[in-house]
């Protein structure tokens, strides 16, 4: 019996760990952390991340204090630091990421807005 009820929570331990290692890692912070003012201005970003798995693609804009897109880049889920080229600068930056995850059941979008 003691057997069992043993066997019995392991196995959910591991069901819990593969569960938690398949979930999505979503993006938790983000900022523009430089900006090189050559031609074209370059802004340095930085993105942190949750637990889990990358995404598989990522769609990283900068957007300006009104919302509006100065660049965009599209790049592979759970990269850190990216340079973006800018069209102009302005006085503060936001950044948009849309990133797409692979699931089983399909594909889930996820949005994150930070400053």
């Amino acid at each position: 019996m003691r057997t069992k009820t043993l066997a019995l929570a392991f196995t959910a331990l591991v069901v819990g760990l593969l569960a938690w290692r398949a979930r999505s890692a979503r993006v938790v912070s983000g900022a523009v952390t430089s900006l090189d003012a050559g031609t074209p201005p370059l802004a340095r970003v930085s993105l942190g991340y949750g637990g889990g798995r990358p995404a598989a693609t990522m769609i990283v804009d900068v957007l300006d204090e009104k919302g509006t897109a100065l660049g965009s880049i599209t790049t592979v889920g759970g990269r850190r630091l990216l340079e973006i080229p800018l069209h102009r600068t302005a006085q503060a930056y936001r950044i948009a990421v849309t990133a797409y995850h692979r699931q089983l059941s399909g594909v889930r979008q996820e949005h994150f807005l930070g400053g």
